[in-house]
């Protein structure tokens, strides 16, 4: 993952799913392991490169935001009871800010990272969620019961955790794919990813992950006008 950047993103979505696998079994502190692992790998990866903190510098005026954030949870950390919770904020959201807003963009820019690298894995990732999760639920009757008026109806779950973490999948994998099937350039490559979107839109609803919808549906319409207007993945990831 360190010796070729464009696999990072492998690691990253490996991780979270033995994560998953590991809080099924022990919901301990050690399910944080591999994540932490492949975040700071990234971390260590950039963060001593010059070039980075060029980068940075050249387009500081679009980091005001993620410092802002940044600073606010470090006060909520500061003022909170729950130091064990505060700690693993303070300096994870920090981490994965630095990851998403800096190292992505910068290896974009570089043109180390392509849209195969990013969205490919996700797609595919976010369609083998969705199917897991619709076969558990359809053939096992495996869910979430949710109540929803005087019923109760099965919500569609990641079958290691839950349908939220289903739902925190699909908010990255449903623009992915959206992306793809938007590439005029393939049109088979439209036609399958279209697919792939439209079912991952019908899992991110069977979720019932309210947050999840919002998310999703944000980052497709920005997605659309970023095409729209011309302008690359980059601006999007920022």
């Amino acid at each position: 993952m360190l010796r070729s950047p464009r696999h990072a993103w492998w690691g990253v979505v490996t991780a979270s799913v033995a994560l998953e696998v590991i809080h099924h079994w022990d919901p301990g502190v050690g399910q944080y392991a591999p994540v932490v692992g492949v975040v700071t790998g990234i971390i260590l990866a950039y963060v001593l490169q010059p070039e980075v903190w060029q980068f940075i510098r050249r387009h500081r005026a679009h980091y005001g935001p993620f410092a802002l954030y940044t600073l606010m949870v470090w006060i909520a950390a500061a003022t909170s009871m729950h130091r064990s919770t505060s700690l693993r904020y303070a300096v994870g959201v920090p981490a994965v800010l630095f990851v998403t807003a800096v190292v992505l963009p910068y290896l974009w820019q570089k043109r180390q990272l392509t849209q195969e690298a990013w969205l490919v894995p996700l797609a595919w990732t976010g369609l083998l969620a969705t199917l897991v999760a619709g076969g558990a639920a359809l053939g096992f009757h495996q869910g979430f019961l949710v109540p929803v008026g005087r019923h109760h109806l099965l919500a569609w779950e990641w079958p290691f955790a839950n349908k939220n973490t289903l739902g925190m999948l699909l908010v990255f994998s449903v623009p992915a794919a959206l992306a793809l099937s938007l590439d005029a350039s393939d049109y088979r490559r439209q036609r399958v990813y279209g697919l792939f979107f439209v079912i991952m839109l019908a899992g991110l609803l069977m979720s019932y992950a309210r947050t999840a919808w919002i998310a999703a549906m944000v980052g497709s319409v920005l997605l659309i006008i970023a095409r729209c207007r011309g302008r690359g993945v980059l601006a999007v990831l920022v």
